[in-house]
């Protein structure tokens, strides 16, 4: 649950009271009653290819515990987790990010039989992108972009290259790589704005290192947009 809201109570009720399935400890022998239920807990803000070989590992274990090498589960999703089942189906634990044809995993659909997703953003979402210019409200507070573009996941879950995401005042969608770099820096967009570059400078007690702040968030920027 985040701020009192409880995401996924009613879910896991829903498939014990009515789907009359059991929780599952990783590590721990299943005997004959095997309708069981296991829950991956991620890291959101971390790259996404953690969750990936959490995921891996999660599966591995369960079958272990199933004595069963050749079992396929099945995977729930919501949200930035089907990102991650999706990826882990196309190429495994394996980092493929700096290959430029990345070789396809074939074990994908030996391990996963079914895979539901629930509000996964397939083609990226918006969202990722004005969180990433403006930052984002969580309950009470505003996480600011200077914070935000430390974490992984608004950059793996932003638009599809292939989407034209920014449209110009007449709703027409303008030619723009939000993966290249200099857009956001010609643009004056989040890390790359007056107001943003004044927020991180001021919040140095020195003007030096103020300059040393603004350019390590603004490199982490950078490095994450290039590995998403």
């Amino acid at each position: 649950s985040v701020a009192g809201v409880d995401f996924y109570g009613e879910m896991l009720h829903s498939l014990e009271a009515v789907g009359h399935f059991k929780k599952g400890v990783p590590g721990q022998a299943v005997g004959n009653d095997r309708r069981r239920y296991y829950v991956l807990l991620y890291d959101w803000r971390k790259d996404n290819l953690i969750a990936v070989r959490k995921l891996h590992a999660l599966i591995e274990q369960i079958r272990s515990d199933f004595k069963d090498p050749n079992l396929r589960v099945d995977i729930l999703a919501h949200s930035n987790g089907g990102v991650i089942a999706n990826y882990y189906l196309r190429y495994g634990p394996r980092d493929v990010l700096d290959e430029a044809t990345p070789t396809p995993w074939n074990e994908g659909d030996k391990r996963i039989r079914r895979l539901a997703m629930l509000g996964t953003p397939v083609l990226g979402a918006v969202t990722s992108l004005e969180r990433l210019l403006y930052g984002t409200r969580m309950a009470v507070r505003t996480v600011p972009v200077e914070v935000m573009v430390t974490f992984s996941t608004p950059f793996q879950a932003l638009p599809h290259p292939l989407v034209k995401s920014v449209l110009d005042t007449h709703g027409k969608p303008l030619d723009l790589d939000i993966y290249d770099v200099s857009v956001w820096k010609d643009r004056k967009w989040g890390v790359f704005s007056t107001e943003v570059m004044a927020r991180v400078r001021d919040s140095m007690a020195t003007a030096t290192q103020g300059e040393l702040a603004l350019a390590d968030v603004q490199q982490t920027f950078a490095k994450n947009l290039e590995r998403a």
